[in-house]
């Protein structure tokens, strides 16, 4: 009887042990050093998740990450970095659904940043690109030019950090940015110059967007040469300023040297052949325009068209429509009108196609 009684007992306190140590392993709180190790996987792989434009995950990964930063200290460094990376994943998501959406996150995120009295290299990295992100969307998407500009002001406390290490760089004739640090800075300033040239072109500070967009294309050009894309957004955006100071020769410069940029990567920009015909026409060059347009149709003629590419030559047919009734050819300017609008119809190509130069 007494043997029983001890093995009884011996088996209670060893159920007792094992519920203990499940308890500890199913249930019991995890550690501020655990938590903050998971906290930096899940924002690993949220950033892995954002790379491969994984929405679903990284809005999964986003809320496990909140989830986890009600676990820590209201004020603790890694609960900030965690929410604001959070937030941050979530305001990039969401500029594919809602400029507004898009927003809301990208603000939440900055106040984690605002909060943080001791912000890591990579944590005011992220928020300067939020910053200037956001000034693209309000300046550019939501025609918000006031709020833009409040955030850039803010960007610009980063950005004048980042000047001084170029300026110090440069002041070496013979420097070359080769190492990923000075790419990344480069990198950095030209974000900051294309976004408040795009403030000030909407503010219609030409001036000043002209001063922004050149020192953009002093950086973009000490990059690679092959970043042929950037460069013509660039030159692009200089025969904009050069047209409204309407200064015609740079503008045509300008957007001549864009649409040899977007040829050379084998794409085609509307946005550049329009600035462009304009730049020409109000020159009277009308012939050399139509070249650039026969040119354009050509390269379109070797494709595989799509429905945006169908509209991009009804627009080109449209255009050349108007600059053959400028050069006195009514045959030619009648041909052209017809294919424009067999392929959109005029009133989408009125409303789509401003030819107001012409």
């Amino acid at each position: 009887m007494k043997r029983r009684i001890v093995l009884m007992v011996f088996v209670l306190l060893s159920a007792a042990a094992a519920a203990v140590v499940l308890w500890k392993v199913f249930f019991a709180e995890e550690t501020y050093d655990q938590l903050a190790a998971r906290g930096c996987e899940l924002c690993g792989k949220s950033w892995d998740a954002l790379n491969q434009n994984d929405y679903d995950r990284v809005e999964q990964l986003a809320g496990q990450l909140l989830d986890l930063c009600g676990k820590l200290p209201e004020n603790d460094k890694n609960r900030h970095e965690m929410a604001f990376t959070a937030y941050g994943h979530l305001g990039f998501v969401h500029f594919y659904k809602s400029y507004r959406r898009s927003i809301y996150w990208i603000d939440k995120a900055l106040e984690q940043f605002a909060a943080s009295s001791e912000a890591s290299e990579p944590f005011t990295n992220l928020a300067y690109e939020l910053m200037l992100f956001e000034v693209h969307i309000l300046a550019e998407g939501l025609d918000d030019i006031e709020r833009g500009e409040q955030r850039l002001k803010q960007a610009e406390k980063i950005f004048s950090k980042l000047k001084k290490e170029y300026d110090s760089k440069t002041q070496d004739s013979e420097w070359v940015p080769y190492k990923q640090k000075d790419v990344n800075l480069l990198w950095r300033m030209c974000e900051f110059y294309d976004n408040a040239g795009v403030v000030y072109k909407a503010k219609k500070k030409w001036n000043e967007a002209l001063r922004c967009f050149l020192q953009e294309k002093e950086c973009v050009d000490r990059l690679s040469p092959d970043n042929l894309l950037e460069l013509g957004f660039v030159h692009r955006n200089l025969c904009v300023i050069y047209a409204a100071l309407k200064q015609w020769d740079e503008c045509e410069k300008n957007a001549m040297e864009a649409w040899k940029c977007f040829r050379q990567k084998d794409r085609f920009n509307i946005k550049t052949y329009l600035e462009l015909m304009r730049a020409l026409a109000k020159q009277g060059k009308y012939t050399e325009a139509l070249q650039v347009s026969e040119s354009s149709l050509e390269w379109f003629c070797r494709r595989r068209l799509s429905a945006e590419d169908r509209r991009e030559v009804a627009k080109i047919y449209y255009c050349m429509s108007r600059l053959y009734e400028k050069n006195d050819n009514r045959t030619k300017s009648e041909e052209c009108r017809k294919a424009a609008v067999r392929r959109l119809g005029l009133p989408a190509l009125q409303n789509t196609c401003d030819l107001g130069f012409l």
